[in-house]
């Protein structure tokens, strides 16, 4: 449906103004986002625009480009009378030397922040079986336990494989991690780190890394619980 930018138009009469009035009326809801919650197409806008009172005015999602200035990724600056702004941009190759790609940002007064996106992660108890530790309690990109290769393999006492579902743009990820160790002395500790290797990709790739729980004297301990966080990359 075409948007009239003349309209009305002051020499015709109203009857015959209510074909580009119509056509209007349509263009804008269409633009806006007239389609029913739940709705899941590439089309679908992100505001509710007559679809409820509840609804209208609202957003659904928040979709949009890169943000850019003269083609190349930039800051947007903070609107007269606002605090901060959200947005997107490409990543530099300053910024991520493997992989560019676009990532959410936020910008106050202050400073410019990126929102490091969540690229997968896992809380698990452990259980002390071999190969397979199934006990996956909140994960977010993990294979599935069931699948032919789990999410979470237990390779010995504290040695474990993560593999994610969906692989990740790079290995230059960050990983957090941390345990709490089976023990009931108080003040007992258990450290979480990725285990060693002279080539990255023994241990850390796009599909998976490996990792040990141990105590400071370099034991390895199964966990009463584990759990990582792999940001960014």
């Amino acid at each position: 449906m075409p948007w009239n930018s003349l309209s009305p138009i002051g020499s015709i009469s109203v009857r015959a103004n209510r074909t580009t009035m119509n056509q209007n009326t349509t263009y804008i809801e269409t633009t806006m986002g007239n389609s029913i919650v739940g709705s899941n197409l590439v089309t679908t806008r992100d505001h509710f625009w007559n679809v409820g009172a509840n609804e209208d005015g609202r957003h659904r999602f928040v979709q949009s480009p890169g943000f850019t200035v003269g083609a190349a990724p930039a800051d947007p600056v903070i609107g007269t009378g606002m605090d901060a702004v959200s947005y997107v941009k490409l990543l530099s190759s300053v910024v991520s030397t493997a992989q560019q790609d676009v990532q959410p940002f936020y910008r106050n007064t202050k400073q410019i922040m990126q929102l490091l996106g969540i690229r997968a992660m896992c809380v698990f108890n452990g259980s002390g079986v071999t190969p397979l530790q199934a006990d996956v309690v909140y994960s977010h990109n993990m294979a599935l336990q069931s699948a032919g290769t789990p999410g979470i393999v237990r390779n010995g006492t504290g040695l474990y494989t993560a593999t994610f579902d969906v692989a990740l743009p790079s290995e230059n990820y960050l990983i957090l991690g941390g345990a709490i160790r089976n023990n009931a002395t108080l003040g007992s500790e258990l450290l979480f780190e990725v285990s060693a290797a002279t080539t990255l990709t023994t241990v850390k790739s796009t599909t998976r890394f490996r990792f040990m729980t141990r105590s400071d004297g370099g034991t390895g301990h199964d966990p009463l619980q584990a759990w990582f966080v792999c940001f960014g990359g």
